[in-house]
């Protein structure tokens, strides 16, 4: 179970994120999941694919992938012309969804060692 650790985790800041962000919510919560989720979660959903040994690589390399892609996201939609927090976060959702089932698919059907 510690595997889906993550993946379970990104799910569950998506879908508090989207949440807050579509009710236009004034808790006071929303402000750490949501700029968690911006910052942390979209990076982290791809970077375990790739099974770095060091957490604090992991780490940095997630916060980092997690602000390029909110910028891909962020200029797509001005660029199209839907600017708008609930259109952003959405595209968020979807490509973090995506990395999320990714790593749900590589635990379960990669082969585990025999310890």
């Amino acid at each position: 179970m510690k595997r889906f650790a993550w993946p379970i985790t990104i799910y569950l800041l998506m879908i508090l994120s989207l949440i807050f962000v579509w009710q236009e919510s004034t808790n006071v919560l929303r402000p750490f999941i949501t700029l968690t989720f911006i910052s942390l979660c979209p990076g982290m959903a791809f970077i375990r694919l790739i099974k770095i040994d060091h957490w604090y690589i992991e780490l940095m390399l997630a916060i980092t992938l997690s602000i390029a892609i909110g910028q891909l996201v962020s200029m797509l939609v001005l660029y199209f012309g839907i600017w708008s927090v609930h259109a952003n976060m959405l595209l968020l959702a979807i490509i973090t969804f995506w990395g999320a089932s990714l790593q749900i698919k590589q635990l379960l059907f990669s082969p585990q060692p025999n310890l």
